[in-house]
């Protein structure tokens, strides 16, 4: 995938090594763009290609 997509992490593992895996839920969206995708349900991947969700937040004055 080109593109980061948004997803789940259910669980954490340490691989030999001291490599972090998750096991993943996320949607690989179509590439013509129609709405939906493929879920890709307990995938394993490994902490170098996963991220923390970055959320906004508002702050009132």
């Amino acid at each position: 995938m080109s593109q980061p997509v948004m997803g789940l992490v259910r669980q954490w593992i340490q691989a030999d090594g001291g490599l972090w895996i998750g096991r993943c839920n996320y949607r690989i969206p179509y590439l013509d763009g129609r709405p939906g995708g493929l879920d890709a349900l307990d995938q394993w991947l490994p902490e170098t290609v996963l991220a923390p969700r970055i959320t906004q937040t508002h702050r009132g004055l």
